[in-house]
């Protein structure tokens, strides 16, 4: 017995000190009490490393995949369509007939989701025509309505740059 193991073949036992090789012939070792010989616990500490290096490995493509779907659905999402871009043109237009107002806080435009014709948005998906009007204080402080016609290009996003505006 000893604190070191004085070979290969030593075995370390619960007791935390180190036995030689038992000496019977024939039989195995006895197993009760007793730890894998050196040579063995290295081995399988290298097979528990590999082991642990491919579960790393899993978990890091896992996280680049989720990456890389999260980059591709965000992208699809930042686009409006349809409607979104129709609605997108008459609130862009009001804002260029407000920026020609003498008092644009007076401004009052009809609501575009009301299905009255009073607002009127044609074309897309990149240019689109507004028809409409504005109710707003002329120079006198009376109010005047104004017929519009706007026209838009969508630039991407959110955004939009003027064509054409007619009052």
């Amino acid at each position: 017995m000893s604190d070191f193991p004085e070979g290969a073949d030593w075995w370390k036992a619960t007791d935390g000190r180190w036995y030689p090789p038992p000496t019977t012939i024939g039989g195995d070792p006895p197993k009760e009490g007793l730890v894998a010989p050196a040579e063995t616990r290295a081995a399988e500490r290298d097979a528990a490393v590999k082991k642990s290096g491919r579960g790393c490995l899993i978990g890091v493509l896992v996280v680049v995949a989720l990456i890389v779907a999260l980059s591709l659905s965000d992208g699809s999402d930042d686009e409006p369509e349809g409607d979104d871009l129709r609605a997108g043109a008459f609130d862009v237009c009001t804002q260029f007939v407000e920026d020609r107002l003498r008092a644009p806080g007076s401004a009052s435009f009809p609501n575009q989701f009301q299905d009255d014709g009073e607002v009127s948005i044609t074309g897309g998906p990149e240019v689109f025509t507004v028809r409409s009007h504005v109710d707003a204080e002329n120079g006198f402080g009376g109010e005047v309505r104004t017929p519009f016609v706007c026209q838009v290009r969508h630039t991407g996003g959110d955004n939009f740059s003027l064509i054409d505006l007619s009052l």
